[in-house]
């Protein structure tokens, strides 16, 4: 009788489904199958981790940075050699997000960074609106690098928009704009004279300078009237959309002589240098004001 039962019990476990094998551990044993795995592993585990292969044991070590998925605890549970121990600091990049850089969108609108801003504890970089408005989410940055997602866009009317820095982007931010081969820090944002020597810095034409022609001009583009813009000779291309609009210097802080003015808006598509040439900019410090924007320095 006793053996019936426990006939009976295996039966109705099995049934259950309360009773099942444990899974056999799925070994890495050569130099090339570990090198798979912790490359697969790294790709599964938080931004932020990393994964090595520890030359003394030959185990595959995760340095897993925050909250893992299921999907990698269970991967990492059911292969061998693996241990996962907790990161110190998340890995970064050193690239560095600055203002006149290449930003591509999702679908592949090319525009300029303009200036890395901040609200509180939030970073967004400022850029021209006509940029962001209507494409997708997020945007990149210099080496393909997430920059993170629209927060807003102003076209027309106004040409400024803003992306927020996503809480994973790899860059370092910095109150920089480029410069040539370099950059220059910008110690503030300010109105600008006409007549002012002025320079930017974007994507396609680099770095190029000129003087303010007039400000408040109203532009008629195609897609709207934008108005309030500083007009200059600066010259400009197609892709320098967003591209900041700096001194030549001028005591702005202790800390920089160089001041920030505008946005690229537009062009008026005449050959650079040429006689009637024209490029306009959206003037930084209502946009500073309208989202209570500071720098991070």
């Amino acid at each position: 009788m006793r053996r019936m039962w426990s006939r009976v019990l295996v039966v109705l476990a099995v049934l259950g489904g309360i009773v099942a094998a444990p899974a056999v551990p799925v070994m890495a044993a050569t130099p090339q199958e570990r090198g798979a795995l912790r490359d697969s592993l790294a790709a599964l585990a938080p931004v932020g981790s990393s994964a090595v292969i520890d030359p003394a044991t030959g185990e595959v070590v995760v340095r897993v940075a925050g909250a893992a998925s299921l999907q990698f605890r269970a991967t990492a549970a059911r292969h061998r050699p693996v241990r996962t121990v907790n990161a110190e600091q998340p890995v970064r990049t050193n690239a560095i997000l600055i203002g006149g850089q290449a930003m591509n969108s999702l679908d592949g609108r090319i525009c300029s960074t303009g200036l890395i801003t901040k609200h509180g504890s939030i970073f967004y970089v400022v850029t021209a609106g006509h940029c962001v408005a209507g494409a997708l989410s997020p945007w990149f940055g210099p080496g393909g690098g997430m920059i993170g997602p629209e927060k807003s866009a102003h076209f027309p009317d106004n040409d400024f928009g803003l992306l927020r820095v996503s809480d994973v982007t790899p860059y370092q931010l910095r109150s920089q704009v480029a410069w040539e081969t370099g950059s220059v820090l910008i110690g503030a944002v300010a109105d600008v004279a006409v007549g002012a020597p002025v320079c930017k810095t974007g994507r396609t034409t680099g770095t190029t300078c000129g003087t303010v022609l007039a400000k408040d001009a109203t532009w008629h583009y195609p897609d709207g009237v934008v108005y309030g813009l500083i007009e200059t000779d600066v010259c400009a291309g197609p892709g320098d959309s967003g591209a900041p609009l700096v001194s030549l210097g001028g005591g702005y802080t202790s800390r920089s002589r160089h001041g920030a003015f505008g946005i690229l808006s537009g062009s008026n598509n005449n050959t650079c240098g040429a006689p009637g040439y024209r490029s306009a900019f959206q003037p930084l410090p209502e946009v500073m004001s309208f989202h209570s924007l500071v720098l991070p320095i």
